[in-house]
This record gives structure tokens, sequence and C-alpha cells, in this order.
């Protein structure tokens, strides 16, 4: 705003002169201060105002010498800190193999029941297999296998809901299908014992725990129990 107020008073002459010589961009600006001033009758400014342009510059001078050793530090702290070691990545097994010797119960093929064993590979191909409890193998492909270890979710069971049922022959723990038909009483003594309707082929009802019932979907028992009735 002083330039331009000192440049609009300097005559036209003085303009092209100042033009036509250009100066140092500081001298040149202290001279068409101090004729504004004269001008402006405040030519005894001029000294102020040059004190405080030469602090402005210490200011900035100062600074870019804070700015300048701030960088440095940030550089030297990041070179002195240790490289961190790369951990190593772990590999992410296929889900096959995750699954490997998993537990489940699994459709017998000979019986039509379900059985416990564990998930196996056999071959140089990896074949997925089912070594039942029984000590029979069976290849896993086009069937079914239900985990029963870990974290196995229960949830609330109603009537008409399609279940398997575990059963024992003997010392051999197998599961059958079938359909909820009482729930327990609300006012019963726990564990409470529900009505279940089991087809193995032929229908009987049973009183079982809460334990000992998997829900299953109504295609997989409309499948289980279309391959009994095959077989019997």
């Amino acid at each position: 705003a002083l330039e331009n107020f000192a440049w609009i008073k300097l005559t036209e002459t003085e303009q092209n002169d100042l033009l036509q010589k250009p100066v140092v961009y500081e001298d040149k600006n202290q001279t068409l201060l101090k004729n504004a001033l004269k001008e402006a009758e405040a030519e005894s400014a001029l000294k102020g105002i040059a004190r405080m342009d030469v602090e402005i510059h210490r200011a900035t001078k100062f600074l870019q010498i804070s700015t300048d050793l701030r960088q440095l530090q940030k550089r030297a702290d990041l070179d002195s800190k240790p490289k961190e070691e790369q951990k190593p990545k772990l590999k992410r097994k296929p889900s096959s193999e995750r699954n490997f010797h998993q537990r489940v119960i699994c459709r017998f093929d000979a019986d039509g029941f379900f059985h416990p064993g564990r998930t196996i590979q056999k071959g140089e191909d990896g074949e997925t297999m089912v070594h039942f409890d029984m000590g029979i193998e069976q290849v896993a492909i086009g069937h079914i296998l239900l985990p029963t270890n870990g974290a196995i979710a229960q949830p609330n069971l109603f009537v008409d809901d399609c279940v398997l049922v575990r059963q024992k022959n003997r010392n051999e723990e197998f599961w059958v299908p079938g359909i909820v038909m009482v729930l327990p009483s609300p006012v019963a003594q726990p564990p409470p014992l529900y009505m279940v309707q089991i087809y193995t082929p032929t229908a009987c009802r049973v009183n079982v725990y809460r334990r000992d019932i998997l829900k299953i979907s109504l295609s997989l028992f409309q499948r289980t129990l279309s391959y009994l009735q095959i077989l019997k």
C-alpha cells in the first residue's frame, strides 16, 4: 500500500527513471517510501518503518532457521530409530487343510445314520476322507459334514423343527433324523427333556436332553429319511 502511494506521488519522469534503471528491491522500497513520506510531511516516520523492516527480516530469518532445525532433528530421530524387523507373513492354508482332523458327524452310507469321526486327507491328490470312530473310512465328497468340536451353536428349538438325535448302540454313538414334537415344560426341573419323534426309519418317540439334539435343515432331514427308507 505504501509503495502504491509513493509511486503515485512520483512524477512521470521519476517513474521512468526507476523503470529504466531498476535498483535493488530494498533501496527502491526505501526511495519510494522516503518520497511518499516527504510529500505527506511525515519523513520522520521513515526511521521507525526502517527499524520495523529490519525486525521483520530478522524474524523471517529466525523462523527459517527454526524450521530448518526442526526438520534436521526430525530426520535425525528417524535415522536413529532401529528398523523394525519385518514380521514373517503367515501363509493361510486352504480351507481343506484348515479343516484337517476336524471332528464331524457324517452320514455313513452303509446304514444311513450319521456317525462321529474326523476328516483326513489321503493320497497324492489330498482327497478328503472321513475316518469314523468305528475305524471305517469313507470319501467325504458329496456328503454333509457337521462339525462337533469348537463353539457349536445351540439355537432355540420349536415344535416341528428338524433335528438329528444322538443314540447309542452298545458303545457306538450315532445320530438319527427326527422332528421335535413337544417342548419342555416351563416349570420342569433342569436339564429339560424334549419329546422327539425319530425315524430309523420306523417312527418312535423318545425323550432326550438338549445336548443330544442337533438342529438341521428340512432338506437334509428329507434326504436322510429318504436314504434310510431306500436301505430298509
